[in-house]
């Protein structure tokens, strides 16, 4: 009975696997059939993705190539508008500095036209004011002078004299106190020579003013000459021809001062 059993349990077995054999089998084959489906529709989709990458691609290159012919055009424009920028700042530049020195030299011919009209006017204005003041001056110069002949033709005589008396005297010291540092100087000179043409400019002097000294002048000369003195040719000259107007009671004085004056001329 137990073996029965057995069998009968081992059949049972059997039966089961196989039945779930046979219903796995079914089963399987879907799985199998789908994977390969799904695998196809995969590498199908793989397929239609890189096509679509490829596509991408392309159209990406082309818009780089688009993009950087676009961006040179555009570097062109720039630099053409940066070109012409320039010619019309230079041009503009350029007229302005035309116009400046047209403006320029125009402001300075003005200036020079005003500063020449200014100073014509200011020379006439000062060469007006000038007489003006040459012809008050004039006027003035000749009331005062009239005035003042008038005030003199009113002194008398006898108010002039004790002034001009005054003044010959003051003149007359004057001269003694010149013809005294003459003789002084004349007589303290140690040089003969020197002190012969002291006495000469000394005997020209008082041959107009003061006669009365020429003897003492005359005998001097003769001392200096006797002494060795000795006067220059053009000494000699004028003393001939002061000799010469002198008065006649001086002649013989004024001979032996010739005779001395030839020997010494022979004789020097």
């Amino acid at each position: 009975m137990r073996t029965l059993k057995a069998i009968l349990i081992l059949v049972v077995s059997f039966v089961v696997v196989g039945v779930a054999a046979q219903v796995r089998a079914p089963a399987q084959e879907t799985a199998r059939s789908d994977a390969q489906q799904t695998a196809t529709s995969e590498t199908s989709a793989l397929v239609a993705a890189q096509q679509q990458v490829r596509l991408l691609e392309a159209q990406l290159t082309s818009m780089r190539e688009y993009h950087s012919s676009l961006l040179d055009t555009v570097y062109w424009a720039l630099g053409g508008v940066f070109v012409v920028t320039g010619l019309l700042l230079g041009f503009g530049w350029f007229a302005n500095f035309k116009v400046y020195e047209r403006d320029k030299d125009a402001l300075r011919s003005e200036l020079e036209a005003k500063v020449e009209a200014a100073v014509k006017e200011l020379a006439a204005g000062a060469a007006k004011d000038l007489a003006a003041l040459q012809q008050a001056v004039k006027e003035q110069a000749d009331s005062s002078k009239q005035a003042l002949e008038s005030s003199l033709k009113g002194l008398s005589a006898e108010s002039v004299k004790p002034l001009s008396a005054s003044i010959s005297g003051l003149d007359r010291r004057l001269f003694q106190l010149e013809l005294l540092r003459l003789k002084e100087k004349m007589k303290a000179n140690p040089s003969d020579n020197m002190a012969l043409t002291d006495a000469l400019g000394l005997l020209e002097l008082c041959h107009r003013r003061e006669e009365d000294e020429l003897p003492d002048i005359l005998h001097f000369i003769l001392k200096k000459i006797d002494a060795g003195g000795r006067f220059t040719a053009a000494e000699i000259t004028r003393v001939n021809a002061v000799l010469d107007k002198l008065p006649a009671h001086y002649k013989a004085l004024s001979d032996r001062v010739r005779a001395k004056l030839v020997a010494s001329d022979l004789f020097g």
